[in-house]
């Protein structure tokens, strides 16, 4: 009796586990599809961080295009570095990171600058955080940027 109480447990966990994985498969399906567009962009910043999100658009090398929104804190504020965190382990979960070929360290930021790009289906998304000491501000840019065939290969090649 021990015996099948253990196998129905685990059975149970199993199927347990996935259902876990499909509905964490469809969240994920359903982010990278509301990260593609701009209005999609705008309402998860806000949504994520309750606070009103700047965004706009633009066209880039090779006609592709680009949106991107980003939130303001006061400048240095800990509650920038909580939500670039909070919102670098969501995108996380469910996109694999890259390194896109580039500047990185070569480029002189005068403030501090902390970037972190995930690859989606069709796009690469790049979340920065960025100490502007001019302005006052920190800032966190969330950008798409989409490949102009979108087709699932080419979103993040560089």
């Amino acid at each position: 009796m021990k015996h099948v109480l253990a196998a129905c447990a685990l059975l149970l966990l199993a199927n347990m586990a996935s259902a876990q994985a499909t509905k964490s498969s469809e969240r994920c399906t359903a982010l990278a599809s509301r990260l593609s567009d701009l209005a999609g962009l705008q309402s998860y910043l806000e949504d994520v961080t309750l606070k009103p999100a700047t965004c706009g658009t633009a066209l880039q090398s090779g006609g592709a295009r680009a949106a991107h929104c980003y939130i303001g804190f006061e400048h240095r504020a800990e509650h920038a570095a909580d939500t670039m965190a909070r919102l670098s382990a969501q995108l996380r979960a469910c996109f694999a990171a890259f390194k896109p070929h580039g500047a990185g360290q070569a480029v002189n930021h005068p403030d501090s600058f902390d970037q972190r790009q995930f690859c989606t289906p069709y796009t690469a998304l790049s979340l920065s955080l960025k100490d502007k000491a001019g302005l006052g501000k920190s800032l966190i840019f969330l950008r798409s940027a989409q490949s102009k065939n979108q087709t699932p290969s080419s979103a993040c090649q560089s």
